[in-house]
């Protein structure tokens, strides 16, 4: 097994979504757990809010790593990494051979695109859609959900019995770090007309802007409850008989959990993504956030209501994510 120090690389801010981000902080706790020295290296324009929950153990460049090769290079010349991860929103194959090109370290990469070529030794796709799976590299391949990094405690959730209730009585709003479709402030318009009876929760990630106009929006309704970069969402969710959330990470910690979810999606690729959850029999997957309608809201929440089809995607998320994706990265990373 390889016990080298391992150099993890990632990114978030307004374009890029946090997830990135997350999954490196659960992939760095977890190698530490087992003995292995990770470094995380991140953007320095990164949210003062997302830093925060890396802490104090980090190192910096200055926007776009993959503008910063010259930096970069230097940087790894100086110190004795074994590995480097990459995961970011879309890493360039020119990036990765011009590394190559001064540096014998292996390189790993988390992809999500795919459909190009990428010079790398590993390549991990964690997309459900096989389209994305396709490179034209000599790297070694992980392909499919099983191999997207959540939070640890997820498993505990795909170990438990969630009660599937005869009605929706409670629904989690949860559109990622930035809510780059703009799709919770129409959410807390909405919602209230299409069932006045429901218990709101409203999560606003670490890059959430529109915060003031939200509250502007909510005044006054006792339904909603607003919570910003809580610890226990994965238990909000449990708690929850029905989610709506965007189509990335969120979308694969609900299917491990079973809690049932309509997806609006906040870029072109989610779209698929939430297509292929649906086609396996987890949630129901609406138009892109900026063309999602109140009518179209309101038909998939008629659908969501009746309990068998809930039950049957409690039982589907399950078996398409169980939450150790991050021990899987580990096994990647321990073995050639």
């Amino acid at each position: 097994m390889r016990k080298e120090r391992i150099l993890i690389i990632t990114e978030a801010n307004r374009q890029v979504a946090s997830g990135h981000l997350f999954e490196c902080i659960v992939c760095r706790e977890y190698l530490k757990q087992q003995g292995i020295n990770a470094d995380l290296m991140i953007n320095e324009d990164m949210p003062n809010a997302l830093k925060a929950r890396i802490g104090d153990e980090y190192i910096t460049y200055r926007s776009n790593i993959q503008n910063e090769v010259e930096f970069l290079i230097n940087y790894l010349k100086e110190r004795d990494y074994g590995q480097i991860l990459f995961n970011l929103r879309e890493i360039r194959d020119d990036f990765l051979l011009e590394i190559k090109e001064h540096i014998g370290t292996r390189i790993i990469c988390i992809d999500e695109f795919g459909n190009r070529r990428l010079d790398a030794d590993v390549i991990i796709n964690p997309m459900i859609d096989e389209s994305y799976w396709r490179y034209d590299t000599e790297a070694h391949l992980y392909c499919g959900a099983e191999f997207l990094v959540l939070p640890m405690e997820l498993q505990k959730f795909h170990g438990l019995n969630k009660e599937i209730h005869t009605n929706v009585k409670k629904l989690t709003v949860s559109m990622g770090g930035a809510d780059l479709g703009n799709s919770t402030l129409k959410l807390a318009q909405w919602l209230p007309s299409i069932d006045k009876d429901l218990e709101i929760n409203l999560v606003l990630g670490g890059a959430y802007r529109q915060e003031d106009t939200l509250q502007g929006i909510i005044r006054g309704k006792k339904q909603f409850h607003v919570y910003k970069n809580i610890s226990f969402l994965n238990a909000l969710f449990y708690e929850s008989d029905l989610a709506i959330c965007a189509g990335g990470n969120t979308l694969h910690e609900l299917a491990v959990i079973g809690t049932p979810a309509i997806v609006i999606p906040s870029m072109p690729h989610e779209i698929k993504n939430g297509k292929a959850f649906e086609r396996k029999g987890f949630g129901f997957c609406g138009s892109i956030a900026h063309e999602f309608t109140y009518e179209e809201l309101w038909e998939l929440y008629i659908r969501m209501k009746k309990k068998d089809i809930r039950a049957r995607m409690y039982s589907a998320g399950k078996k398409i994510a169980d939450g150790r994706g991050y021990k899987r990265i580990y096994d990647i990373l321990m073995n050639d």
